[in-house]
């Protein structure tokens, strides 16, 4: 009969920290893009020009364990649906398992983001990644109002690339561009 040594729990706890971190190994499958919202397998995006896109990427392991591990090959690709050239997204290792990814362009209107760790894609990718162009007057409610403005009266711009509106809750007329880029023309009167 083999002899099993008696041992404290403080014991059992310095041999396990003597032998340093355990490395989990990623694995694509389990690894998440987070940071951007999709609707229908498709990520809806005002303008990149001004407002580049960023995602997270959070590497896990075959259980579906956060990985702590750093230095994975992380790649981030925006390939245009027709003709066209693809653009890499600038990818930082965080340190801790996480990386952050963004574009600063768009190589056209309709995209497909392929994320991959270590040559394979992570869950929901590829995806697709829509410009959205301001189509209705529902569309700039949506985009007013997540910007915390209360539109009163609108109108379009006599070129119809820009949206022109009261802002009643800020007291500003406010122009909206295709761009998604909102500008403020100034404060007009006072509450009361």
């Amino acid at each position: 009969s083999v002899g099993v040594k008696s041992c404290d729990r403080e014991e059992v706890e310095r041999y396990i920290s003597s032998l340093g971190s355990i490395h989990h190994s990623p694995h694509p499958p389990n690894c998440t893009m987070e940071g951007v919202e999709v609707k229908d397998n498709v990520i809806p995006c005002r303008s990149f020009a001004k407002k580049p896109l960023h995602l997270k990427v959070m590497t896990r392991d075959k259980r579906g364990n956060k990985c702590r591990s750093r230095g994975e090959k992380v790649l981030a690709v925006l390939r245009p649906m027709t003709a066209g050239v693809p653009v890499f997204g600038k990818v930082a290792d965080m340190r801790d398992g996480t990386y952050e990814v963004q574009f600063v362009s768009v190589p056209s209107k309709k995209c497909h983001l392929s994320v991959t760790v270590g040559g394979h894609d992570v869950a929901g990718s590829p995806v697709e990644v829509k410009a959205l162009e301001y189509s209705s007057i529902t569309t700039v409610k949506q985009e007013f109002a997540a910007n915390d403005m209360q539109f009163y009266a609108v109108a379009v711009g006599p070129d119809g690339s820009s949206v022109y509106s009261v802002d009643d809750r800020n007291k500003a007329i406010v122009i909206l561009t295709k761009e998604g880029q909102i500008k403020r023309l100034s404060q007009i009167g006072n509450e009361g």
